[in-house]
């Protein structure tokens, strides 16, 4: 393994040293909007369980929304540091106090939006499994609709960006993504489209409509190199069938001569997919699918790798008690050696 080239970047970063807790804001409440399957806006895709709803696009326009006084109250807040209690805690507040924040906001940069409110797994760590379990539901199981997004898309347009095209549930599930993600690209020819996913949706015309509709990036979540190792994490998820789905996405966009979107394969490092045998067969796999990346994803949650966290083996984090999530960059390129940086992803990732 140390023959590899491993880049660490944080993506929540913890705050800076020498910043009082409340000098830190949340860009997002600036320029973002969190759209849920049932049509809530949040302040931000933490607020899952919608501690904090500040309107909804099915019967409001977006500029009342984000213009109205929730939203300034809250960027007052913000601004002022008497913060909510949501927002005392919350990891994405990282980013220092400039001056120039104001009550209206800087316009809807970019949309994270959850299409599905439901998944095909029941991922142990996941909130949307919790609640199944606990039989516990805020919402009921619902899918964005298509006039929905169409009307959420021609309203954020004149300053959209980029759209997060995921959120709680697997967006894929969506009988309509496929045409929500046409609509957007017809729309707004230069957003920035970005999809996180398990993968198991991606067959052959999900390959072809991703391809064709130009999506920037894909990530898809496998967490094992084996159906064994797999499973453990991605219940009710099927190795190969994953696996074939990436790989075909990768051939189907080289067969189009097309460079998008880029594909990561993420890999969540768990107690039970660590060993250096379960790695370096991931890494002869990413390199056998094509795949333009592949992420180890290192976090302390429940049966988390212990290898890649303080007094590990292959320690990644300085420090203890930091409780946000560190990323390993690790190239995987087409035919590229292991031992040799792949291009960032920044270009490709504008948001990071």
């Amino acid at each position: 393994m140390r023959n590899f080239w491993i880049k660490i970047k944080s993506r929540l970063r913890p705050p800076r040293k020498n910043a009082a807790p409340s000098a830190l804001i949340c860009s997002e409440v600036f320029e973002s909007m969190s759209i849920l399957a049932d049509g809530s806006v949040t302040c931000a895709c933490t607020d899952i369980f919608e501690g904090r709803v500040l309107g909804n696009v099915n019967t409001q326009p977006l500029e009342e929304i984000f213009g109205g006084e929730r939203y300034r109250d809250l960027r007052r807040r913000m601004i002022s540091g008497d913060l909510p209690p949501q927002c005392v805690r919350c990891p994405l507040r990282v980013r220092p106090r400039t001056g120039n924040e104001t009550v209206e906001g800087r316009g809807i940069q970019w949309l994270q939006i959850d299409p599905i409110f439901n998944c095909n797994l029941r991922c142990p760590n996941c909130d949307l499994t919790r609640m199944w379990e606990e039989n516990f539901f805020i919402r009921p199981r619902t899918a964005l609709s298509l006039e929905a997004f169409k009307k959420v898309i021609d309203e954020a347009s004149p300053t959209l960006k980029h759209i997060r095209f995921h959120m709680l549930g697997e967006p894929l599930m969506n009988p309509q993504s496929v045409d929500m993600l046409r609509y957007a690209r017809e729309k707004i020819p230069h957003l920035f489209i970005s999809i996180e996913t398990n993968g198991l949706f991606i067959g052959a015309e999900m390959q072809k409509a991703l391809v064709e509709t130009s999506v920037d990036y894909v990530k898809i979540s496998v967490d094992g190199a084996s159906q064994e190792t797999y499973v453990q994490y991605r219940v009710g998820g099927d190795f190969s069938k994953v696996y074939q789905n990436m790989a075909g996405l990768v051939a189907t966009r080289n067969a189009a001569g097309s460079d998008r979107p880029r594909i990561t394969w993420q890999y969540i490092l768990f107690e039970w997919n660590d060993s250096d045998e379960e790695i370096q067969r991931a890494q002869e796999l990413a390199r056998m699918a094509g795949v333009d990346h592949l992420y180890w994803l290192a976090t302390h949650s429940t049966c988390a790798s212990k290898r890649f966290l303080p007094g590990g083996k292959y320690p990644i984090f300085e420090g203890e008690g930091q409780s946000f999530n560190m990323t390993l960059e690790i190239a995987a390129s087409r035919g590229e050696s292991m031992a040799r940086p792949a291009a960032s992803l920044d270009a490709y990732d504008p948001w990071k």
